[in-house]
C-alpha cells in the first residue's frame, strides 16, 4: 500500500525527535526598538527620532479559481485513489463538490443483478438517476 501525505506532514514525520521538540518551544523574542525611538548625538545635546522603516507593500492574496471541472475516465480499481487524491482535498478545502457519474458496464450481465440490486441501489442514491439497459 501507499499513502499520500501533505508535504508538511511528511517533513514533520521525517525529522528527528529532538528537532521537533525544539520547534515546539516558544521562540525567544529579540528586543526591537519601538517606532519613534530617540537617539542621542555623541554630545548628548539633541535628540532625533529614529528613521521609520520603509513600508513594504502588502503581499497579494494567493490566486484562486471560481470553478473547477474534471472530466476523465477512472478505472474502477482506482476509484478510491481518485477520491483520496482529488475529491477529498477539494472537500477539505471547503469547496462545494458536485459529482455526476457516467457508468457504462458491458458484457453478459445477469438481469436479476441489475434489476434487483444495481437499479435499486442507484435509485436509493438519487431518485433522479437514470438507468438505461440494452438487451
Amino acid at each position: 500500500g501507499a499513502w499520500l501525505l501533505r508535504p508538511a506532514l511528511a517533513e514533520a514525520l521525517l525529522r528527528p525527535q529532538e528537532e521537533t521538540q525544539r520547534e515546539n518551544e516558544p521562540p525567544t523574542p529579540e528586543p526591537a526598538p519601538a517606532a519613534g525611538t530617540v537617539r542621542e548625538k555623541a554630545g548628548g545635546a539633541s535628540a532625533q527620532p529614529a528613521p521609520q522603516p520603509s513600508s513594504t507593500p502588502p503581499t497579494p492574496p494567493p490566486a484562486t479559481y471560481q470553478r473547477l471541472r474534471v472530466e476523465t475516465p477512472v478505472d474502477w480499481q482506482q476509484w478510491y485513489d481518485f477520491y483520496q487524491a482529488v475529491i477529498a482535498p477539494l472537500v477539505e478545502a471547503g469547496a462545494d463538490v458536485d459529482i455526476r457519474l457516467h457508468l457504462e458496464a458491458t458484457g453478459e450481465i445477469d438481469a436479476n443483478l441489475v434489476d434487483l440490486s444495481v437499479r435499486e441501489s442507484v435509485l436509493q442514491f438519487s431518485p433522479r438517476a437514470k438507468v438505461a439497459l440494452e438487451e
